[in-house]
């Protein structure tokens, strides 16, 4: 895949195929027998900071971890807008 990646010809069409990327190939989890491997399911959404109404949704990984570009991270900061309220008469 890195063949084809370094052949795009510019930055739009790189993200798409990056988008592709994650939500296409699969990744190898573990090998649970000499001759069984286990597979990462590919998401069925975007990995990327997320908005509803008044909250953001970001991923994000601990502690720095090394990863290649189609995985995605497994862990999401949830934030949410504090709403004012006024105070009673």
């Amino acid at each position: 895949m890195r063949d084809h990646k370094a052949c795009l010809p510019d930055a739009h069409t790189r993200h798409l195929f990056f988008k592709w990327q994650q939500g296409h190939q699969l990744t190898i989890m573990n090998c649970l027998q000499r001759s069984k491997l286990a597979f990462q399911h590919t998401f069925s959404y975007d990995t990327v900071v997320q908005t509803t109404g008044d909250s953001w949704h970001i991923p994000y990984d601990e502690d720095q971890v090394q990863r290649s570009s189609y995985e995605v991270p497994t862990k999401w900061l949830c934030l949410q807008r504090k709403t004012k309220t006024s105070a009673p008469c």
